[in-house]
C-alpha cells in the first residue's frame, strides 16, 4: 500500500493541491508507532481514523510505549496495540547502558510483531518508541513513512528520515536544514474528529461567551508544562 497523509508526492503544503479523499483505499493492515505521549498517540488515533474512514476493512495497529498514558488513551479509544519495551536515549552512562539494552529488546520484539502482523506499511510518529519499530521494519523490507510533529527534529526522528521511504511533516523544520531537506510534504498537525469545532470559528467563540469578533489565543502546554503555563496564565 502507497499510504499518503496528502496526496501524491510533491513536497510542499497540503494546502497547496487538495487530495481527494473521497476515493477509497484498498484495505490494509498499518501499524502506528509512537507513544510515550499524548503528543504521539493522539496524531496517531486521527491518522487511524482517515484510514478507517477510507478503508473500512483496513487495520490500524497501535505500537506505543509502556507507559500508562498509552494504554489508557489507546483503551479509550477502542485501539488496538501492543507495547514495546524502549526506553528513551540518554548520554548519563548509566540511563544509556539502559537504553542500549532496551532498545535491542525492543528491536527485537518489534520485529516478532511485525511477523505476526505483516503490516502493509510502519507510519513512525517520532519518538523513543518509534525507532526499534522503523529498525524492524527496514529489516523486514516493509515501507516506512515518518510524519514528523515538532519544528525541533529529535535525534530520533533524525535518524528515523534516513531510513523511511517517506517523510512527511506537520511543521516546517527551519532549524534543521538537513531534516528540512528530506521532508516530502507539509501535511499539518493530524486533528482526531473529536478535536474539530462543531461550527464555524465565530460561533464556537460566542458559545464559550467569548466575543464572536475578537480574535482568540489558546495557550496550552504539553505534560511537563501545562501546570506552570496554567499558573502564570492565572497570574497574568
Amino acid at each position: 500500500m502507497n499510504l499518503s497523509l496528502a496526496g501524491q508526492p510533491s513536497r510542499r503544503h497540503e494546502s497547496d493541491r487538495q487530495a481527494d479523499h473521497s476515493i477509497p483505499l484498498p484495505a490494509a493492515t498499518v501499524v502506528l508507532a509512537g507513544g510515550g505521549s499524548g503528543g504521539h498517540i493522539s496524531p496517531g488515533l486521527a491518522i487511524a481514523e482517515r484510514l478507517i474512514e477510507r478503508s473500512a476493512r483496513s487495520r490500524a495497529v497501535f505500537a506505543c510505549s509502556e507507559r500508562a498514558i498509552d494504554a489508557d488513551m489507546l483503551r479509550a479509544a477502542d485501539a488496538e496495540f501492543f507495547p514495546i519495551p524502549a526506553a528513551p536515549a540518554s548520554l548519563h552512562p548509566r540511563r544509556l547502558v539502559r537504553f542500549l539494552a532496551r532498545y535491542s529488546r525492543a528491536r527485537r520484539t518489534a520485529a516478532e510483531v511485525l511477523r505476526t502482523i505483516d503490516p502493509n506499511h510502519v507510519v513512525a510518529l517520532g519518538g523513543f518508541v518509534a525507532a526499534p519499530v522503523v529498525g524492524a521494519a527496514v529489516r523486514l523490507g516493509v515501507p516506512v513513512t515518518l510524519v514528523n510533529l515538532d519544528a525541533q527534529p529529535g535525534r530520533a526522528n533524525r535518524w528515523m528520515a534516513r531510513q523511511a521511504t517517506r517523510v512527511l511533516s506537520a511543521v516546517e523544520t527551519p532549524s534543521a536544514p538537513a531534516f528540512a531537506r528530506r521532508i516530502e510534504r507539509i501535511v499539518g498537525m493530524p486533528l482526531r474528529r473529536i478535536a474539530l469545532a462543531p461550527a464555524e470559528p465565530g460561533e464556537c467563540r460566542r458559545q464559550l461567551g467569548l466575543d464572536p469578533q475578537r480574535p482568540t489565543l489558546l495557550v496550552t502546554g504539553a505534560s511537563q508544562g501545562a501546570t506552570s503555563l496554567n499558573r502564570l496564565l492565572l497570574a497574568i
